[in-house]
């Protein structure tokens, strides 16, 4: 295999390829046998998100090079020398480092992956509803639930406003639980948008008062907000109380993850803005980035790339420089598994990508074996040992 070509696609699949050698990868691919190694090696070392984009194998090719020509070309008109950013969500790239990349993988029938009881399942619509007298009711597809200002198809649960009851003294709670394994959605009697992940508690009231802020509760896990504006609501605030935490918007979009074995909270702003009071401290957080809150309570801000915190709403796992332990705590909870690192090494792998929800696991540790990743994998019912 050519070696020069075979690098110049890595580094350019890997964000590290300058404008020159973006020229030059260009000019090699005009040779069919280029072309082939192309694909080959994209065949081979990446996993083709399916649920995102829906790309046949013979259009890989003009799909790729139409985004190196694009990009070289916004790339010239800022600054010559400027290093490419790359619209990359087409692919998954392990981050093993060009030398591990350079190999020749090969899946080797003499260790296949053993199986020797699979109950794992992709992840779907489920939740628990818990009404104000403790009684609960499992929303899910099938179910039909309705009653006074709620109603749920077993996907959603939406809440109508109640005027009735907007200013009675008494206001009732709900908790909408969303085991491991599986989302959900809600729209609050406002009108405010809740998608809920995997292993997450929401705490709410079936009614707002008109006079009074709107409140909720995220006892543990994440949510992604789209919160109704305050205009709408006779000027009133939002709130979303968390661990050590309050957040309060005029309407706004934004993400929070509070898992209860995580000890940092971490609250992205999509856009609007809001502000954060943690332990007496307000901070106001703008557009494109995230608020860290540490368990001594202390806080950082810096910029993020907002779509790869809330990509899991719209059905797909963006990683960046995220690793291999990381990323598996977060298929965990999706997948309703655990996982078992045989060899510790493997837990500081570095992960740039997305992964599609709807995908079975065994499609994911397939890819991770083939690319040299990992040797081998078990299954054993819900646990998955990785080696």
């Amino acid at each position: 295999m050519n070696q020069n070509i075979e690098q110049l696609i890595i580094k350019f699949l890997n964000k590290s390829a300058s404008v020159s050698e973006l020229d030059l990868l260009e000019k090699l691919l005009e040779d069919k046998n280029n072309q082939v190694v192309f694909k080959e090696l994209v065949r081979v070392n990446h996993l083709l998100n399916r649920t995102v984009f829906d790309i046949q194998s013979e259009d890989l090719l003009q799909v790729l090079l139409e985004k190196l020509r694009n990009e070289k070309k916004q790339s010239l008109r800022v600054k010559r020398n400027k290093r490419i950013t790359y619209v990359a969500a087409a692919v998954l790239i392990m981050s093993l480092g060009i030398g591990l990349f350079m190999r020749k993988y090969t899946t080797s029938d003499s260790l296949k992956p053993v199986i020797i009881n699979s109950n794992i399942n992709v992840g779907t619509n489920k939740a628990v509803l818990t009404l104000e007298d403790g009684s609960n009711i499992t929303l899910e597809k099938g179910n039909q639930y309705k009653a006074e200002n709620v109603q749920s198809n077993g996907e959603k649960l939406v809440y109508h406003e109640d005027k009735t009851a907007i200013n009675a003294l008494d206001v009732r709670y709900n908790t909408l639980t969303i085991p491991r394994g599986a989302q959900f959605y809600l729209q609050l009697p406002d009108s405010t948008k809740i998608w809920l992940n995997s292993d997450s508690q929401l705490r709410y009231p079936t009614t707002f008062r008109k006079a009074e802020t709107r409140s909720i509760e995220l006892v543990y896990g994440e949510i992604y907000l789209e919160v109704a504006p305050s205009k709408k609501h006779n000027g009133m605030h939002f709130k979303v109380r968390s661990r050590d935490q309050e957040v309060e918007v005029l309407g706004t979009e934004f993400n929070i993850k509070a898992y209860k074995e995580e000890q940092k909270t971490y609250t992205t702003l999509v856009n609007g803005s809001i502000s954060l009071h943690v332990d007496g401290n307000v901070k106001l957080l703008h557009p494109n980035e995230q608020a860290v809150v540490s368990l001594n309570q202390s806080i950082k801000i810096s910029p993020i790339e907002v779509y790869d915190e809330i990509s899991w709403k719209d059905g797909v796992f963006s990683f960046k420089g995220k690793t291999l332990e990381k990323i598996m705590t977060v298929l965990s909870r999706w997948y309703d598994i655990d996982f078992i690192f045989e060899n510790p090494s493997l837990k500081g792998m570095k992960f740039v990508g997305v992964l599609g929800k709807n995908q079975e696991i065994t499609e994911i540790l397939k890819t991770l074996k083939n690319i040299g990743t990992i040797t081998n994998y078990q299954i054993n019912d819900k646990t998955v040992i990785l080696k």
